[in-house]
């Protein structure tokens, strides 16, 4: 499956903190990578409040983070040298700055 694929990929680039515009796929992922990743929805406030700061601390402390791209049309905002192709639909970008995290309407103030 892609998720598969994704969780895959994760585990070759050492990516342990994902960000995700979807909120299934937040939990989607943690599950298919058995709990090794960490993945953040949208909001600074969420059930899963360790996954969340998990990710934020990842991110301030400039280890390695991604950004998870649902739909092809969503690497418009990227150069093609910043994404890593999983499938057709499913895409990363490792590291993703501030700006591009607020395109994708994430809350970011607990990031720097």
């Amino acid at each position: 499956s892609s998720l598969n694929l994704l969780s895959e990929t994760l585990e070759k680039e050492k990516i342990k903190n994902v960000f995700t515009a979807n909120g299934l796929g937040q939990y989607q992922l943690m599950f298919y990578t058995k709990g090794e990743v960490n993945a953040r929805y949208l909001l600074e406030k969420d059930r899963l409040q360790k996954r969340v700061n998990a990710v934020n601390e990842a991110y301030n402390e400039k280890q390695k983070t991604a950004l998870l791209l649902l739909k092809p049309e969503d690497r418009i905002h990227f150069h093609e040298n910043e994404i890593i192709h999983v499938t057709e639909r499913l895409s990363l970008v490792p590291n993703p700055g501030l700006y591009k995290l607020r395109l994708f309407n994430f809350e970011t103030g607990n990031l720097k």
